[in-house]
């Protein structure tokens, strides 16, 4: 079995993403779980942002992969079931 997470989404949603994966590996809220992992999570700033030449590097060699799962090389993102 495998869960896909990507990370907009739970960089979106952390909380539900957070529930999603603890069900799935049949894990329960104890301890604040949620709360912890929901603190942790933030996306990068804009100052992040990798240059032009870099990212279209990085999308030669992941495109096959990240087409597969709905991204395209805009940097735009489809749900995949």
């Amino acid at each position: 079995r495998v869960l896909v997470v990507r990370y907009e989404d739970l960089c979106a949603r952390p909380a539900e993403q957070v529930r999603a994966i603890l069900k799935f590996c049949g894990l329960a809220d104890t301890a604040g779980r949620v709360a912890a992992a929901v603190r942790s999570v933030c996306a990068p700033d804009e100052s992040a942002a990798m240059e032009v030449q870099h990212a279209e590097a990085v999308w030669t060699q992941v495109a096959p992969i990240a087409k597969r799962f709905g991204y395209a090389r805009d940097g735009s993102a489809r749900q995949v079931a």
